[in-house]
């Protein structure tokens, strides 16, 4: 509690604790000492894990070029009843569990993110953390990924209005309490979450500092951890629609500017880790992106991209290389491709039925031609055996076990 404070957090756990996941917490982890306390146990670390970024090249600590490789997974907390999601009462299994880490890593992955629930769940309340769920999921993650020597991203789930049920999931009362009428719509939702990112709307400094805030609580919890990354907020602006030239390019340079802002905050606790700053879905009339540098070290752009039914093999590849040229030619700084494969998934049993093994093949050989920190297929609860097994069995896009080896094989491998 008391490097909250510091931090003018209030941390309430909203929860009753009723595990202990950690014996050890992964604050107190010295890595300094070549060995990290988990569960009671002292696993070993191996000299200067620590990623930091050299250029456009990723390196660890001892100037070992590192390629990150990864499947993704989301919603790691779901457990094995269809709808629900942290709110179950621990230990209810979840669907996600130290044995998937432990496949990734043998299959060749070095890295797996894990997605941060979205705000109303991290902070219901602005500047009050929801602690119980770091000490009852993500600590665990974080023990399985260092068990394993693996990095993990920590990020965020992005605020979206896209559809009603992602409104009531991702938007935390605090963007308009007091500040707005309630919104009603979609359109009033989207002018709320432009807003938070707009310093010119002083109003929302209120919460542009709150958000700050919580990532300084992350960053101090897990700053000793060198197996552990940050990724600040999964796909801003997506769906929130189309405004004009003047609105979008004016909100790409204010959100790089928040972006240095939320960086200096972390880098304020020590933590000196790699920070993951997603490209924002900011475009002007003639479709060319508006985002521009964020002018801080150590951190690496991320964008996503899929073959689609409106974007071939080709068109995919030709976007790629935009992304290339716009952060690592123009920014001059790294790149990961934090999402690719199909969307939705379910396109390889129509429009790709025959060809979507060669595609993604072909999908990984460009990623793997250009110069970038690394790539992540979208996502591991499509495997046979994980969530959607169970969630929805009768899922369109669902895998077969010979299916699902041969993606591993084929984005890991």
């Amino acid at each position: 509690m008391q490097n909250a404070r510091s931090l003018s957090l209030i941390v309430v756990l909203v929860l009753p604790v009723v595990c202990s996941v950690l014996t050890t917490s992964v604050l107190s982890q010295d890595t300094t000492s070549q060995s990290i306390q988990s569960h009671g146990e002292i696993l070993y670390v191996p000299p200067q894990p620590q990623l930091r970024v050299n250029g456009l090249y990723v390196e660890d600590g001892s100037s070992n070029r590192v390629r990150l490789k990864a499947i993704q997974v989301d919603w790691n907390e779901r457990v094995k009843e269809y709808g629900a999601t942290w709110e179950a009462s621990f230990p209810e299994e979840s669907w996600f569990t130290i044995d998937d880490v432990k496949r990734m890593k043998e299959a060749g992955a070095n890295l797996v993110e894990i997605h941060i629930n979205p705000l109303p769940h991290l902070m219901s309340t602005r500047n009050v953390v929801n602690e119980v769920y770091f000490t009852t999921w993500i600590d665990m993650w974080v023990a399985w990924a260092t068990q394993c020597e693996m990095y993990c991203i920590l990020d965020t789930t992005g605020i979206g209005a896209r559809w009603d049920w992602e409104i009531a999931l991702t938007f935390p009362r605090w963007l308009w309490e007091g500040l707005y009428p309630t919104p009603t719509t979609k359109a009033e939702y989207d002018a709320i979450m432009r807003d938070l990112f707009d310093l010119d709307v002083t109003k929302q400094d209120v919460n542009r500092e709150a958000f700050m805030n919580l990532w300084k609580f992350i960053a101090n919890r897990y700053k000793n951890n060198p197996y552990v990354l940050f990724s600040i907020m999964n796909e801003p602006f997506c769906g929130s629609g189309p405004e004009n030239d003047d609105s979008n390019i004016a909100l790409g340079q204010s959100y790089s500017t928040y972006m240095e802002r939320i960086v200096d905050a972390i880098r304020s606790t020590g933590a000196q880790q790699v920070v993951f700053i997603n490209k924002p879905y900011l475009w002007d009339s003639q479709w060319r992106m508006t985002v521009k540098p964020v002018n801080r070290n150590n951190i690496i752009w991320e964008d996503h991209l899929y073959v689609s039914e409106n974007t071939n093999l080709d068109q995919w590849k030709g976007i790629i290389n935009e992304f290339v040229q716009k952060f690592v030619v123009e920014f001059k700084t790294p790149l990961f491709i934090g999402e690719y494969g199909f969307d939705p998934t379910s396109v390889i049993r129509t429009a790709y039925l025959t060809t979507w093994r060669q595609i993604l093949a072909d999908q990984v050989a460009h990623l793997d031609s250009l110069q970038l920190a690394g790539r992540q297929w979208h996502q591991w609860g499509y495997i046979e055996g994980e969530y959607y097994d169970f969630a929805s069995p009768s899922y369109s896009g669902d895998l077969t076990a010979e299916e699902s080896m041969g993606i591993i094989q084929t984005v890991l491998g």
